[in-house]
């Protein structure tokens, strides 16, 4: 199996790399500067200032491709009309961030399941940006039968992440240091661990019931901030 991830220095981006090493799955991974992984199963590096276009017609033939950065819906355009040449699998990563009611759940600490036909009506320039993606490749899909699967994540934690959202709490609490908790830690959240999100995808590759649907990935239910912490 062959698999192109863009954006394959990030969290998710790696951590699907330590999962391929296990599986022997090659992967080409396209980077933002030097920040790469050092998988030995990874067969090829390219770097954010290249054509993605040309990256993926360098393959012959693509079991999945992983893009994790699409932000800007100008470059779904680019993307679109390369899925069906060489792709047969390509996976968009989106986020909770598109729904109507994420910062009422989080700031209100309301429990409140998103289910994927649930309103968008996202505030932020991040939630909004996702949307219109979504919103392209659904079009897209609906016209050419496009092979996209569109999956909306929660928080992730995990290794390499550099953000440190969850992790600073941690390393904080495993040096018994204090920390100080936005809300208290009341606020609802849902998390989600890099390497049980990198193994899903992996399973995901292929599967033709997928296309043109939209997947959240995410527990059963919220919790709040203290209690993940515990």
């Amino acid at each position: 199996m062959r698999i192109c991830i863009l954006g394959a220095g990030g969290i998710i981006g790696r951590a699907i790399c330590d999962i391929c090493e296990e599986q022997s799955i090659d992967v080409v991974g396209v980077v933002k500067g030097s920040n790469k992984p050092s998988n030995k199963n990874i067969i090829d590096w390219k770097f954010n200032s290249v054509d993605i276009q040309n990256v993926i017609k360098e393959g012959t033939k693509w079991d999945a491709v992983f893009d994790l950065r699409a932000f800007n819906p100008r470059d779904i355009t680019i993307k679109k009309n390369i899925v069906n040449e060489n792709v047969s699998h390509w996976f968009h990563i989106s986020t909770i961030y598109v729904y109507k009611n994420l910062k009422a759940a989080y700031i209100d600490s309301i429990n409140y399941e998103f289910k994927e036909d649930d309103d968008c009506n996202p505030s932020g320039e991040y939630g909004i940006n996702k949307l219109f993606c979504e919103k392209e490749w659904i079009s897209t899909f609906k016209r050419e039968k496009t092979p996209i699967t569109i999956v909306r994540l929660p928080f992730i934690y995990g290794p390499y992440d550099r953000s440190g959202r969850i992790q600073t709490y941690l390393n904080s609490i495993l040096n018994y240091n204090t920390i100080s908790l936005p809300n208290f830690g009341e606020n609802l959240i849902d998390l989600l661990y890099s390497m049980d999100l990198a193994r899903i995808l992996i399973t995901l590759i292929g599967n033709k019931s997928t296309f043109g649907k939209i997947l959240n990935i995410a527990n059963f239910h919220q919790n709040k901030l203290v209690d993940h912490l515990y």
